[in-house]
């Protein structure tokens, strides 16, 4: 009889051990935390999320932002997992960024926690992301499930712009990202035929907005890169500076700008009808002999990244306590006139608003600057 106690006493802590370790087990696998310590939360309400992403390979990935270091950590995401939000936190800032979201696997970040920098160069893969507080970030980021195999795509992108290949057409599924002057990335992928499609990405800050180019080879088809990855050992190289060579698409800023000259012996303001022109200070007056920048936005043609190639406007003026002169063209004193995306017009104010003749605004239309679209790009980055 005592045997049969003890050996029940010890079939009933067997029981325990395994339901307790079972109970763990599915906390791990399927619950908000893992033994990785790192939040996997699926947020759904609209203010808690920063950004969704739709994991359709079969990994746990934990993601950073920019670089591998635990304070650009964004979340964790399990494998096949439909569209997944991840918590906003304070490691997305309160301006627009854009930047490469990093993965890795889980059992990479729980071996590697403390050398995370060591897998800068051989992450599970990168997606470019363009995040805005002010917005709404409904965009859902798909990590290929092409991702994650024996076979190697190597990445050269030598160019000014980053880059994201997609699979199968310009709007297909994100197989991977490049940086920006990035001699060399590599992508693991699975065995198959491939088609991607090179897409150039960028930060238009004069429009506050992420701005797509879709490179065209001959007679107005894509620019695609077609290959077979059926070898372990093969390196399939991509230089993305030939995809870009080859691109047709025009490239705007979508905005002109008046540098307006205060060439009179007071402080001056600009109006454009009623409204007041202001700095980002929430001042008016501009001093004699200092300038003040007015951007004019061009209207969307057709998307938020497309702009139409020029504008008519009219109405602005220059002067101060009442006494304003029209700003007039140079060519045929209009009031009206247009403006062309990319370019920058300088006005020039003179007089003296006690004079009989009071005040001056004219717009030089000989003197014409042509704002350098990848300059300008690139200035903003840096």
């Amino acid at each position: 009889m005592k045997h049969l106690i003890k050996l029940g006493m010890a079939l009933l802590i067997v029981a325990i051990v395994l339901g307790m370790g079972a109970c763990k087990f599915e906390d791990d696998e399927t619950g908000n935390t893992s033994k990785s310590g790192v939040d996997f939360k699926n947020y759904t309400t609209k203010e808690d999320v920063a950004i969704y992403v739709n994991n359709t390979t079969s990994q746990r990935l934990v993601a950073f932002k920019g670089s591998l270091h635990s304070s650009n950590l964004i979340g964790g995401v399990p494998g096949k997992s439909g569209t997944h939000g991840f918590k906003k936190t304070n490691v997305f800032p309160t301006t627009p960024i854009d930047f490469p979201m990093i993965f890795i696997t889980e059992k990479d970040y729980t071996d590697y926690k403390s050398d995370l920098s060591s897998l800068e160069d051989k992450p599970f893969t990168r997606v470019y992301v363009f995040y805005n507080s002010q917005g709404d970030n409904d965009v859902v980021y798909e990590i290929s499930s092409n991702l994650g195999g024996t076979q190697t795509v190597r990445l050269i992108n030598n160019t000014n712009y980053n880059v994201e290949l997609r699979v199968n057409g310009i709007a297909g599924q994100t197989l991977g990202y490049a940086s920006k002057d990035m001699t060399q990335t590599d992508l693991k992928v699975t065995p198959g035929q491939y088609m991607l499609y090179p897409v150039f990405k960028y930060f238009n800050a004069a429009r506050n907005t992420m701005g797509t180019i879709y490179p065209k080879g001959g007679s107005n088809a894509y620019y695609v890169y077609t290959f077979i990855a059926n070898n372990p050992n093969q390196i399939v190289q991509l230089n993305l500076s030939n995809a870009l060579a080859a691109s047709t698409a025009g490239k705007s800023l979508g905005a002109a700008w008046l540098i307006v000259y205060n060439g009179t012996s007071q402080a001056i303001e600009v109006t454009n009808g009623i409204t007041l022109i202001t700095d980002t200070m929430g001042f008016s007056y501009f001093n004699p002999s200092e300038t003040k920048t007015m951007q004019i936005n061009m209207p969307s043609a057709g998307g938020s990244n497309n702009f139409a190639p020029q504008l008519q406007i009219s109405g602005y003026q220059a002067g101060v306590a009442g006494k304003y002169a029209d700003i007039v063209t140079s060519d045929t004193g209009s009031k009206t006139f247009t403006v062309e995306a990319d370019k920058q017009y300088v006005v020039s104010v003179s007089g003296d608003i006690n004079s009989a003749e009071g005040l001056t605004a004219v717009l030089d239309m000989t003197s014409v600057t042509t704002i350098d679209f990848d300059d300008f790009i690139e200035s903003a980055t840096n």
